[in-house]
This record gives structure tokens, C-alpha cells and sequence, in this order.
């Protein structure tokens, strides 16, 4: 297969271009081959029609997967319930405009809680939290605090939340860079500075205590790494290959995966130098910017598309694991996100058309080797097994009380069962051996002898089970004798005998 070529399309003087080529080992469409089945198992979960069709822009889960989040061009954000399918909240104000981006913000309060805060970046240039509170009717019961971060024309392009140091980092349509101190819902400017003119495609906190910013920009393709406490020059300035449309940092920020435009694939690249390792041929013909996202640390990857289409890669061995289909059509799925590494739910979200889908990876079932003739394991004999030691012990303990009654109680119905035979026998009524109504009268006796000696055993409280066992088998085998080809008419009989 030949290589994927992209071209790198970098500064040069004054607003010209400098075109370069490189290339990049691609990975295998290889979604019909047979690979570990824990990849290819995320199944449709959820469906949501939203009111309007314009757009989604952005979309993000809760770190427990409970919520979804949902904003885009018809100015709305939306939190739909995985568990319910529903949408149970809206979320706008006359000020945002467009939603542009979403980013959770958490922060340790003095009582040791976590507090969630949902920062919404707008297309009017503003920045809203709002509390999330999970106890309450409605995961967001109080206001947003909105606050105009940039120009009214000059939206919100990229936001980053540092939960280490309680920062977050806003950059906006013409260059513009703020980082803020962040205090429940209220916002502390730390520092601001431009860029330059540049769409911001990615934004990062980066380093083992976020000590450093990633900038990526759209049309420059300029990776810039920023010191996070300051402002001041960027500490080095990487030039990645063609326009970058979006861009996603692994958890353990070992890779990054672009959206290369130029070419229509996505490109992954090694931190630590910052080198390109390979291509995803996702085969995008319209460049157009779509979405990625990693997910299982740095092995994995969602990728959007320019069709109906959401790509699952294994970027770690290169193919592409599993396609998902959005809506019907040719329209785009360039919005997808996946869930937090904390969540014990995996789901995946992508939108289409006004339509967000959730998928869901199942969890693997660990086969148990069984016979064939075994009975399936049910809750009802899992419960039976932990009461069976202590109803043992119970009907031990109460033997005096319940066994006479159940002797007499077996008596009398075999005494009813031999007259009633009897009687109707002499009516000629029915056609009875002679054997069977001897076999009626060894039990009566045996059930007699049964009798008493459970009487005198209870009356001396000497309970010797021996003994109660042998009397009990007595009487057993008198009615397991019973092989003549009347034996079931007999159970039936007496059956019959009992309701007189």
C-alpha cells in the first residue's frame, strides 16, 4: 500500500506559505478481519432527536458517564441522561450565542468535596460556569456566571481546565490567550497574551504538574509549548503536517492525533520529540475539520469523519477495530467524544444532524466451564444454599413440636385412603387387586409403628434421629412397594380420599 503524503503548510515571511511534504506510514482498514473481541463490541445505546438541526459543536460526558453534554449553533446546551434517555435540562442565556466548547472544571473545596463546575465557551466571546450539583432536582439548579472574556465579535475557541492548580486556559478566534484562576464559579485573570492571528484547533495542559500549555493552530499547523505560570515567549515551536483541524493528547501524553486537512487523515505523533509515527486513513474527501478523541490510555482512538461514519482505531497495532454509523445520508459526523478514563462505563458519542448517538462497550463474560444436564444458577439457589445450614438447625430444634402432627397427619390419610377404597370396592364401582389393598393396609401399619415410637421419643426427649430415620424409611419403603400397574391410580385415590 503505498504511503499517505501530507503537506505541511507553515509560515513564511510575509503571509506566504512554505509547502513540504512528508510521509507517513498509514494504518489498515481492516474492520472485517478477525481481531481480539474485546475491541469490536460497542453497540448502539442511546438515540437523541435534539429540537434543532443546526450544527453540534461540542460534546462531553460527566467523569461518572450519568451526563451528557451537548452544545452547538442553535445557541442551547443540552444535558441528556445516559441512564434515562432523556434530556433533563437546557442551559442558555441571551448573551452566549453559539456554544463553542465545553470543559468540566473540578476543584478541591474546604470540605474536602469535589466541586464540578461546567465552563461553557460562547461564540459572543464569553466564558459561563455553572455549579453541578447531583443531588438536586436538576443537575445544574443555580444560574451560570457569565463573563465576557474577549470582544463581542471574538468567540471562544479552545478552553483547558489544569485540576491540579484550579486554571483554566481560553483561547479565542483571533489569537487571544487568558489563563484564569478558577474559585467555585468565579473567575481570576493570571495572565493574557496573543499568539498571534490563529485559530487555536487544540489546547493542552501538559507535564507532570501542567507546568506547560500546547497551542495548535488551525492553518499554521505551529504546535507551541507555553510556560502556564506567565506569560512570555513560547518555550519551542513545532510545525506538524498540513492544516490541523482538531487535535487529541493522550492520558498518559506519550501521542498525539491530529486531524491532518490536508491529506483527510488523522496523523499521530510521539511527544517525546515530537516526531510523526503514522497515518489513520479514515479516507475523508471533504476538508472539512472533524473531531478525535483517545480513550484506554494511549491505545485506542474515536475518530469523526466527513460522512455518516464514526471510526474506532487501534492505534497501537494499526487498524481501524469497528465503524459505527450515525444518521442516514450524507451528512457529516465531524463531533465525537468518548468517556472519561474514570468512568466504569465505556460510551462513546458522536452527532449527526441534530442527532447524538451513544454507544456502548460491553464487558467481556468470563465463561464458566458446566455439564451439560447442570441447571442454570439462579438467585433463588444462591439464597437457598446460605439459609439451608440454618433451616436445618431450626427444624432440628423444633422436632418435638411439628413431627407427631405430621406422623398423625400421614396416618389419617392413609386410613381415609383404605376405606374409601374399600367402600367403593364393595360398589363394586370400580375394579380393585387384591394385592393393592393389602399394600394400602401395610401402610397403615407402618405409618402406626411410625407413630408411636416418634410419640414415645418426644414424650422421653430423647430425640435420637437414628431411630427417626429408621421409622421414617419404614414407612417409605411400605409405599415405594407399590409396583402393581394400579400404583398411580393409587396416588390418585388417595389424593381423592384426602379432599373427604
Amino acid at each position: 500500500m503505498a504511503s499517505a503524503k501530507g503537506v505541511t503548510m507553515t509560515s513564511g515571511g510575509a503571509g506566504g506559505k512554505v509547502l513540504k511534504e512528508q510521509e507517513l506510514s498509514p494504518v489498515v482498514n481492516d474492520s472485517n478481519h478477525q481481531h481480539p473481541p474485546w475491541q469490536e463490541n460497542f453497540a448502539i445505546f442511546r438515540t437523541y432527536k435534539l429540537p434543532s438541526i443546526l450544527p453540534i459543536n461540542t460534546l462531553l460526558f460527566s467523569e461518572d458517564a450519568r451526563l451528557l453534554i451537548s452544545g452547538g449553533d442553535d445557541e442551547t446546551v443540552y444535558v441528556l441522561d445516559t441512564k434515562t434517555g432523556e434530556c433533563i435540562q437546557t442551559l442558555e442565556d441571551d448573551n452566549w450565542g453559539q456554544i463553542t466548547t465545553v470543559v468540566w472544571g473540578q476543584q478541591e473545596l474546604p470540605n474536602r468535596e469535589n466541586g464540578v463546575v461546567l465552563c461553557i465557551g460562547t461564540g459572543r466571546g464569553c466564558l459561563a460556569l455553572v455549579a453541578l450539583d447531583y443531588d438536586a432536582t436538576e443537575p445544574f439548579p443555580v444560574g451560570a456566571n457569565t463573563s465576557p472574556v474577549f470582544a463581542f465579535n471574538d468567540s471562544v475557541e479552545k478552553m483547558a481546565f489544569d485540576k491540579l492548580n484550579n486554571r483554566l486556559a481560553v483561547t479565542s478566534h483571533s489569537g487571544e490567550i487568558k489563563v484564569f484562576a478558577v474559585n467555585n464559579t468565579s473567575l481570576r485573570l493570571l495572565w493574557a497574551d496573543n499568539i498571534g492571528k490563529v485559530i487555536t484547533s487544540g489546547l493542552f495542559f501538559f507535564g507532570g504538574s501542567n507546568q506547560s500549555l500546547l497551542t495548535i493552530g488551525l492553518e499554521t499547523s505551529e504546535m507551541k509549548c507555553l510556560d502556564a505560570s506567565k506569560r512570555g515567549p513560547p518555550l519551542w515551536t513545532k510545525h506538524l503536517i498540513g492544516g490541523i483541524g482538531s487535535a487529541s493528547l493522550s492520558s498518559d501524553e506519550t501521542l498525539l492525533l491530529v486531524d491532518n486537512l490536508a491529506t483527510g487523515n488523522f496523523d499521530v505523533y510521539q511527544i517525546a520529540d515530537n516526531s510523526p509515527l503514522r497515518s489513520l486513513p479514515i479516507g475523508s474527501t471533504r476538508r472539512f475539520s472533524k473531531q478525535c478523541a483517545f480513550f484506554e490510555g494511549s491505545k485506542i482512538a474515536v475518530c469523526g469523519s466527513d460522512t455518516n461514519k464514526v471510526f474506532i482505531v487501534d492505534v497501537a497495532n494499526n487498524y481501524v477495530v469497528q465503524t459505527l454509523t450515525t444518521c442516514r445520508g450524507t451528512y457529516m459526523t465531524q463531533t465525537v467524544c468518548v468517556t472519561p478514563s474514570s468512568s466504569r462505563n465505556v460510551f462513546v458519542a458522536a452527532a449527526c444532524r441534530g442527532y447524538v448517538y451513544i454507544w456502548e462497550k460491553s464487558t467481556p463474560q468470563v465463561q464458566v466451564n458446566v455439564r451439560a444436564d447442570d441447571p442454570p444458577p439462579s438467585r433463588y439457589r444462591r439464597v437457598g444454599s446460605a439459609i439451608l445450614p440454618y433451616l436445618g438447625f431450626a427444624v432440628a430444634g423444633t422436632v418435638g413440636h411439628w413431627l407427631p402432627h405430621a406422623w398423625k397427619l400421614g396416618q389419617d390419610i392413609i386410613m381415609k385412603t383404605a376405606d374409601y377404597l374399600i367402600q367403593n370396592g364393595a360398589d363394586r364401582t370400580m375394579e380393585l387387586p387384591r394385592e393393592a389393598v393389602d399394600k394400602i393396609f401395610e401402610m397403615a401399619a407402618a405409618a402406626s409403628r411410625a407413630l408411636d415410637m416418634s410419640s414415645a421419643l418426644v414424650s422421653s426427649r430423647t430425640l435420637d434421629m437414628a431411630a427417626i430415620a429408621t421409622t421414617t424409611y419404614t414407612a417409605a419403603t411400605a409405599t415405594a412397594t407399590m409396583t402393581s400397574p394400579s400404583a398411580t391410580s393409587l396416588f390418585d385415590m388417595a389424593a381423592a380420599a384426602a379432599g373427604h
